[in-house]
């Protein structure tokens, strides 16, 4: 999860109304907090779709945006749902070669352990740059620099 902190001239009043009418992002917003996506109008894929958790305070003269930023419970659930079941291969191709008192089973755990590296890399960098795209949407929508 990320974090990120912001101070604006603007008020917790015009914050909640900025994000309340905005079209860009879609989630629950009260006066003191937010939780919202970035909205897809064109598809309904929101994988690797950040959700960002803010709340907003009083600092002095200005207003401070607490902001985290992460995967949505439900994505959550299915990467671990994944890592689950490569785990459980992983556990096969182990129990078959002591089973068959063979090395030649152990090989595919290779595909699989790269096959996992290499996704790995992948989703945390298209995450990383959904991430920054949806910052940089929320700083456009509430005018923070």
């Amino acid at each position: 999860m990320k974090e990120f902190h912001f101070c604006t001239a603007l008020s917790k009043k015009a914050i909640y109304l900025e994000m309340k009418n905005s079209n860009v992002f879609v989630g629950d917003v009260t006066e003191d907090s937010f939780s919202v996506m970035v909205r897809h109008s064109f598809y309904g894929n929101n994988v690797l779709n950040p959700q960002i958790n803010a709340v907003v305070g009083d600092k002095s003269n200005t207003t401070q945006v607490d902001i985290k930023v992460g995967l949505h419970r439900n994505d959550k659930i299915g990467f671990g749902i994944m890592a689950l079941l490569h785990s459980g291969l992983i556990c096969y191709f182990i129990i078959r070669a002591v089973l068959e008192s063979s090395v030649e089973p152990i090989f595919p755990i290779f595909a699989v352990l790269i096959f996992d590296i290499i996704s790995g890399l992948v989703f945390r960098v298209s995450f990383n740059y959904s991430v920054r795209k949806a910052i940089n949407k929320l700083k456009k929508v509430l005018g923070l620099k």
